[in-house]
């Protein structure tokens, strides 16, 4: 009589355990993907700050080689594209990201041209609960 209690009662543990399995699991799963989003972005920003700096690097090494505007644009763009080869840049028009924007200032006393580069990109999250973020870095650079 003992044995038969006993094994009923490994039954219904056994039945408790996945009841509790199955009430953790999603919110389990949804802290991974919390986390998998937030490591996302921090890459995103990361590796956009990047993109920024050897586009406006690449930007004014062309402005201060006699190239127009539209040839410091297509330089920056270039570079971005190079820079992260897994996202295709283009210039921006109306600012619909992945896109790149470049202004021509002057600056100090002996009027030195500076090209800031500004790149923006939108990032999806992995959990429909959160936006869509648009990342945006700057750069400058004269040469």
């Amino acid at each position: 009589m003992a044995q038969c209690r006993s094994g009923r009662r490994r039954r219904a543990e056994r039945g408790q355990s996945i009841v509790e399995f199955s009430l953790v699991l999603p919110v389990a799963l949804l802290i991974l993907a919390l986390v998998v989003d937030v490591g996302q972005y921090i890459v995103g920003s990361i590796n956009l700050n990047q993109v920024a700096r050897a586009s406006a690097t690449a930007a004014s090494f062309s402005a201060d080689h006699g190239g127009t505007l539209l040839e410091v644009e297509s330089q920056a763009v270039n570079a971005a594209t190079t820079d992260e080869p897994s996202v295709t840049y283009a210039y921006c028009t109306p600012v619909v990201p992945p896109c790149v924007s470049v202004t021509q200032t002057t600056t100090g006393a002996a009027a030195v041209p500076v090209e800031e580069v500004t790149v923006y990109r939108a990032i999806a999250p992995l959990v429909p609960l959160l936006p869509s973020l648009t990342l945006q870095a700057s750069a400058a650079a004269a040469y």
